[in-house]
């Protein structure tokens, strides 16, 4: 288990990249692996919603997140521009590099985003939820969108959406 006691929170940077894509491969079923152009292009689209984790030894979590439209799932691995007119603040993924999960970090990211959204005045985030990991965003106070397609994210997914206070 790596080491957390150095961990920073900054805003992506394009030469992180990398390492945010080697994060994803090793966090995530290869089914919902995005392209390094689809992460380019995230962190081109909306920078200030784009943070990662350092620690001593490099990069070791990272979250992608911008203004969107309620109850619309963002398509995976997909170039796409942002709504002229957005109503809530979409979480589109955290993940943690597998060697330094259960130490916070996934939190401290979202933390960083929930503040983005409050500093833009948005009012509600939203996500897709994976499989496996309802428990953990139910947890920090979202709720099922019932009715909305995710299956492109895999089978048990589903839309969630919080209040932003």
């Amino acid at each position: 288990m790596g080491n957390n006691s150095n961990i920073h929170i900054r805003y992506m940077h394009e030469q992180d990249l990398p390492d945010v894509v080697q994060i994803q491969y090793r966090a995530h079923a290869k089914s919902l692996h995005e392209s390094p152009d689809v992460f380019y292009h995230k962190q081109s689209i909306f920078n200030d919603g784009c943070f990662v984790a350092e620690c001593d030894s490099g990069i070791c979590g990272y979250l992608f997140s911008h203004p969107w439209i309620t109850e619309y799932a963002v398509p995976l691995n997909s170039i796409y521009s942002l709504p002229d007119v957005c109503n809530t603040f979409y979480i589109h993924d955290c993940s943690v590099d597998p060697d330094f999960q259960k130490q916070g970090i996934g939190l401290r990211l979202f933390i960083e985003s929930k503040k983005t959204a409050l500093t833009l005045n948005y009012h509600s985030l939203q996500l897709t939820c994976i499989k496996g990991m309802q428990n953990y965003w139910t947890n920090l106070g979202f709720t099922i969108v019932p009715g909305v397609a995710t299956r492109c994210y895999g089978d048990n997914a589903c839309l969630m959406h919080s209040r932003c206070a």
